[in-house]
């Protein structure tokens, strides 16, 4: 998945969350840096509430703009996150394939609510790399049994 010139159509409050979120992803490596290094709001913009409905939102045309912020940065973020391994691979035609980008929407997205609701009862789990998908199952595990045992999730 490339990064070209993306846009968002939204409200100014969405627009300018993506207009952010592309910002830091051209001035990071998304494979190294620390979700803490992302502002809470921003990463609480990031939050699809029901991400399987808004991916079928999506699908069907209904999704209202702003609903889709979630997925329009999370794929401009792997468009950089290839690139990264692109470079790694010393190989311009790396690409992750589009399914691969889709189903990996949903760990990210179980990943980010933990570390929302996490922050906002200013419980902290060690920072790891949120946009490094490839090595989000490592960690989602972890997370998973951090919100656990912080009341985060029940189970």
């Amino acid at each position: 998945m490339k990064t070209k010139n993306p846009q968002f159509k939204g409200s100014p409050v969405a627009a300018a969350n993506f207009r952010w979120s592309l910002d830091f992803f051209r001035n990071h490596d998304v494979t190294t840096v620390g979700y803490n290094l992302i502002p809470d709001e921003v990463l609480e913009a990031w939050v699809a509430p029901d991400p399987q409905q808004l991916l079928s939102d999506m699908a069907d045309g209904k999704a209202d703009p702003d609903s889709t912020l979630p997925f329009a940065v999370y794929s401009c973020a792997y468009g950089y996150h290839d690139q990264i391994y692109a470079a790694m691979l010393n190989d311009d035609s790396y690409s992750t394939p589009y399914e691969k980008v889709v189903e990996d929407f949903f760990p990210f997205q179980e990943a980010l609510h933990y570390i929302v609701e996490m922050n906002k009862k200013r419980f902290y789990f060690l920072s790891f790399p949120i946009l490094h998908f490839k090595a989000l199952p490592e960690m989602l595990p972890l997370l998973r049994e951090a919100a656990r045992r912080f009341g985060i999730l029940q189970k």
